[in-house]
């Protein structure tokens, strides 16, 4: 297959604060010269979106999905789209057993994951590609590096709260450091949350971020003594938090994943693969945008991690479940401005060659014209 033309399916964000995240996926394709329709179904029905297809004559059509539980009334009418239909889920394992992901594979003509561990468990056509970073983003923009280290995470279970409040408590000792999370802030402070958010929407970007780096000194927005949900801004926009890593000495990266869906995807998929500690591992987004703007990527450690960025030379693994060797990596390179540079240097150049959203689209792209 020529691949000349594809449709872009994704559900668009319906709160108007926060920037998509798939916005530089037409570009990325133009640049590999394809030509792309892009359909948000939030704004149009299946039977609109299927309608535009077949006039637009594409040759495939590409859904990407953050929430899968959403793509089944695409994939199900995918018969009238009159071309492969494939589907990019970009969230497993966390949302397998939830949203029935086994059987939404069955439904497109080609299934990609983020988990390279699922790719046995799936019995339709499927394709592990990794998650990405937007590359017309995150890059270095030359800021004055005058934070020491960024966290933009979102506190969501207790148990993640567990292994959190350590690397947060070494982070809290130093002031110049941004730990960020919106999730938490329910009731009452979520609708302030969402009033300051959609005022600084109308505010340039430069001063938005600087009111949102003030915002983390105030401790009206804790949750708990331990757990400081300061910046709340910088997570709801992919150029905010571009800036704020573009900011920082150190990226903090944390890969574990934990939730109420543990318990029916081990049920499910009994012998699907946790550490060492019985813990689900997910390659996050900060990943690759923490080096994609140029920032040094401290991550607990996991062999889909190592098998992306070399460990000691392109990023530092700290063990997650020993809460010392996190503060004493993140000391050491505060501390040694050498060394962190040559690695934030070496990550920024591998992500920037074989991680950028680019690449993958490339990947895919040449997947599909050998299969079709």
């Amino acid at each position: 297959m020529d691949l000349k033309k594809i449709a872009f399916l994704y559900e668009g964000r319906t709160n108007s604060v926060f920037r998509d995240p798939f916005l530089g996926v037409p570009a990325a394709l133009r640049a590999l010269g394809v030509r792309c329709l892009t359909l948000d179904l939030r704004q149009v029905s299946v039977e609109n979106a299927i309608d535009a297809v077949r006039h637009a004559g594409v040759d495939l059509v590409l859904q990407v999905t953050r929430t899968p539980g959403t793509a089944w009334p695409m994939a199900r009418a995918r018969a009238g789209l009159g071309c492969p239909y494939v589907l990019w889920n970009l969230e497993e394992p966390n949302a397998t057993a939830g949203n029935d992901l086994l059987a939404l594979a069955l439904e497109a003509d080609l299934y990609v994951t983020i988990d390279a561990r699922m790719v046995r468990w799936h019995q339709a056509p499927v394709f592990f590609l990794p998650l990405f970073f937007d590359e017309a983003v995150y890059y270095e923009r030359h800021l004055p590096r005058d934070l020491s280290a960024a966290f933009l995470i979102q506190y969501s279970t207790p148990r993640l709260r567990h292994y959190l409040r350590p690397l947060v408590a070494a982070l809290e000792e130093r002031p110049d450091s941004c730990v960020s999370t919106y999730r938490p802030m329910a009731r009452g402070r979520g609708a302030v949350y969402r009033l300051l958010a959609a005022t600084l929407d109308r505010l340039p970007l430069g001063v938005a971020s600087a009111a949102g780096l003030l915002a983390q000194r105030c401790g009206w927005w804790r949750q708990e003594a331990t757990i400081r949900p300061q910046s709340f801004f910088v997570n709801r926009d992919e150029e905010e938090k571009a800036f704020v890593y573009g900011r920082a000495k150190i990226g903090v990266g944390f890969s574990r994943v934990f939730g109420p869906w543990e318990r029916d995807l081990r049920a499910m998929l009994p012998g699907y693969e946790a550490d060492a500690a019985g813990n689900f591992v997910q390659i996050k987004s900060r990943h690759f945008e923490v080096t994609g703007a140029g920032a040094m990527l401290l991550s607990d450690s996991s062999p889909e991690l190592d098998a992306l960025f070399e460990p000691g030379r392109e990023y530092v693994a700290y063990d997650y479940t020993a809460p010392a060797d996190f503060r004493d990596k993140l000391a050491f390179y505060l501390e040694n401005d050498a060394a962190r540079e040559r690695i934030a240097r070496a990550g920024y150049a591998r992500a920037q060659r074989d991680h950028t959203l680019t690449c993958r689209l490339s990947t895919l792209i040449a997947e599909c014209r050998r299969r079709w």
